[in-house]
């Protein structure tokens, strides 16, 4: 994974998500972008190893 210095430029995006995991995280104050971001990258990551064997 390659990690970069400065930060990352962002774009608004729509996703749809689970009414009631939505409401639970916004409750709990998780920060929503940031961890779907997180999981994101998780998944890439993944994926590009997945292609490299």
């Amino acid at each position: 994974m390659t990690v970069s210095a400065t930060k990352p430029q962002r774009k608004p995006t729509t996703i749809s998500l689970d009414v009631a995991l939505l409401t639970e995280a916004k409750v709990l104050g998780i920060n929503i972008s940031r961890t779907a971001e997180q999981g994101l990258r998780q998944e890439v990551a993944k994926r590009r190893a997945e292609l490299w064997k």
